[in-house]
C-alpha cells in the first residue's frame, strides 16, 4: 500500500513539472502549475501556459469527499493565462480548444465544473464558482439565425456563481454580482446585481454579498 500511494505521490509530481515546463512564468515558483492525483493535464506542442503571478491548483480534492477524475486539454495555439491563486476542485473537465484562450484570475472552481473554451473566456480575480457549473463561449451547433456561435465571456471580479448555473456565449458579467443556483444565465448581468431562473432574469440590485 505504501509504495502504491508512493507511485501516485511521484506520478503528480511529474504530471506537475511537465506542466510547469511548458509554462512562461514570470512569478518565480518552482511548481506554478500543481496538478493533483487523478488528473490528466493533456498539453499540445503550440500551447502555452503563462503565469503572471500566483499558481494553479488543478484536481485538489475537497474535504473528505471521494476523489474523481479531472480533465484538462489545451489544444494546438491555446492560451492558459494564470493571473493569480486559482484552484479548480476534482471531478471537473475544462478544454481551451484550438487558438482559444482562457484567463484565469483567483478564487476557485468547485468540484463537477465544466469550462469549454473555444475563442475567450475570462475569470477575473476572487471568483467563487459553486460546483456543476458550466462556462461556455460557444453553442458548438447552430441554428440558421445569422448569428455567431462563438462570442467571447468575460467573468468580473469578486463574481459568486452558485451551483449548477450556467454561463452561456457572450455574457459579460460585472464585479460583484451574484448568479443563483440553476441559473441560466444568457444575457450580460450588470455589476453588484443578484441574476436567477431560466433564463435568468434580475432579482436585486445593488447587493454586496460575503
Amino acid at each position: 500500500m505504501n509504495e502504491y500511494i508512493s507511485l501516485l505521490f511521484k506520478i503528480r509530481i511529474l504530471n506537475s513539472i511537465k506542466a510547469s515546463l511548458h509554462t512562461e512564468n514570470k512569478n518565480g515558483a518552482k511548481l506554478p502549475v500543481r496538478v493533483f492525483r487523478g488528473s490528466r493535464f493533456s498539453l499540445s506542442k503550440s500551447s502555452k501556459i503563462k503565469v503572471e503571478s500566483g499558481a494553479l491548483d488543478f484536481g485538489k480534492k475537497w474535504g473528505k469527499e471521494p476523489h474523481r477524475f479531472t480533465y484538462f486539454s489545451l489544444g494546438q495555439g491555446a492560451t492558459l493565462n494564470i493571473g493569480g491563486n486559482f484552484t479548480v476542485l476534482s471531478g471537473g473537465y475544462i478544454s481551451v480548444r484550438k487558438n482559444a484562450a482562457l484567463s484565469l484570475g483567483s478564487g476557485y472552481m468547485n468540484n463537477g465544473c465544466q469550462v469549454i473554451c473555444d475563442e475567450k473566456i475570462t475569470i477575473g480575480e476572487g471568483v467563487d464558482i459553486a460546483p456543476g457549473v458550466v462556462i461556455r463561449d460557444s453553442d458548438d451547433h447552430e441554428i440558421e439565425s445569422g448569428k455567431p456561435k462563438t462570442v467571447p465571456v468575460k467573468i468580473g471580479n469578486r463574481v459568486w456563481i452558485g451551483q449548477n448555473a450556467m454561463i452561456l456565449k457572450g455574457v459579460n458579467i460585472g464585479d460583484g454580482a451574484v448568479i443563483a443556483a440553476g441559473a441560466v444565465v444568457t444575457k450580460d448581468v450588470p455589476e453588484n446585481s443578484l441574476v436567477a431562473g431560466v433564463p435568468a432574469k434580475i432579482i436585486r440590485t445593488d447587493i454586496n454579498w460575503k
